[in-house]
């Protein structure tokens, strides 16, 4: 029995260091540090990494994982775009989610999710032309199932989505651009008022609005459109099975 408490106890402090094959690897303490970087308007987070996105006047990228992990998450500048990676792919014996990078940034043009975790706003995002990814037919093989979870204030939302994501979208915007071209993706935004709203809908989960100007598009799946208010400007199409339903 003394000798089996010996090797585990050997087995766990081979593990416990950042130099233990990654399968096997603990995540050690939680540490953050801050990485050096370029100036950037737009992000690609990739497998492994929770993204939480806050407006200020600096660009500033800070990692957070276990001590073991850090060394293998890369954050670099590649044409005025961040990409987020953890290359800590293997695991064993420690828990997911581990790894979480905090940016902070003036203005963004573009967000893609590719990791299987939630992009967070910290606070209210107040960029003015804001373009959300979450597809799986660009070249580079990008998953698409990550979700968004966003307060806004902005002039133009878009999102091009065609997998599993889900966006959960509050606030106000004068105008929302959605195009679902594929996939099981939901957007909530029953409480992000938005002026004019524009939706090409070829899923098949619901897309929620709350538009108050005009509401124009397509539904041409089995995915239906709920507005949680008519506007005076309704011009939308239902093609197929989905249907543009006013909510009460």
């Amino acid at each position: 029995m003394k000798r089996l408490f010996v090797i585990c106890l050997l087995i766990f402090i081979s593990c416990n260091n950042e130099n233990a094959s990654d399968c096997f690897q603990t995540a050690g303490t939680l540490v953050k540090e801050i990485r050096e970087v370029p100036v950037f308007d737009k992000i690609l987070v990739l497998e492994g990494v929770t993204l939480v996105v806050k407006m200020g006047d600096e660009h500033k990228v800070e990692v957070e994982s276990g001590k073991n992990l850090i060394n293998d998450i890369n954050v670099h500048v590649d044409e005025g775009k961040l990409i987020l990676a953890d290359h800590n792919s293997c695991n064993y014996v420690r828990d997911y989610d581990k790894t979480k990078i905090y940016v902070t940034v003036p203005d963004l043009k573009e967000i893609r999710n590719a990791s299987q975790f939630t992009v967070y706003s910290d606070g209210v995002w107040e960029f003015s032309n804001l373009l959300l990814i979450s597809e799986q037919y660009s070249t580079g093989n990008y998953q698409s199932v990550g979700d968004f979870d966003i307060d806004i204030n902005m002039e133009t939302l878009r999102l091009n989505f065609s997998n599993l994501s889900n966006c959960y979208a509050r606030g106000h915007v004068q105008n929302l651009e959605l195009r679902y071209t594929a996939g099981n993706g939901r957007f909530e935004g029953a409480e992000l008022i938005a002026e004019n709203v524009s939706v090409y809908h070829r899923g098949t989960n619901d897309v929620l609005v709350n538009p108050v100007q005009s509401l124009k598009g397509q539904i041409i799946s089995y995915g239906d459109v709920r507005s949680f208010n008519k506007p005076p400007i309704v011009e939308v199409e239902e093609v197929f099975k989905g249907r543009l339903i006013f909510e009460d």
